[in-house]
């Protein structure tokens, strides 16, 4: 089996229910990811383009860029990933 994974836009796709479950299934605790939430919850962007910035929109996925607690999510996710792939493998290289 061979899995790729693209990780140029990796950070924007993080889906953000599935993070907190994975948080929690991880042991962390829910007062924990409750503050995680809120750090994400209302999240809005926009475009600026030649100096006009466009129409706020709702930003639904992904991790903060910048924020350093974003790779520590995102290794998260991926650690689960990772374990769910190899959960019944039990081969080496080929």
């Amino acid at each position: 089996m061979v899995n790729f994974i693209d990780f140029r836009k990796a950070f924007d796709c993080i889906h953000r229910p599935s993070l907190w479950a994975i948080l929690r299934q991880y042991g962390i605790p829910e007062g924990i990811v409750t503050i995680i939430q809120n750090l994400y919850k209302d999240s809005k962007s926009n475009v600026k383009i030649n100096g006009v910035s466009g129409e706020w929109f709702e930003v639904v996925t992904g991790v903060r860029q910048g924020c350093a607690l974003s790779p520590f999510l995102f290794a998260t996710v991926l650690d689960w990933v990772l374990e769910k792939v190899l959960e019944n493998y039990n081969g080496g290289l080929e």
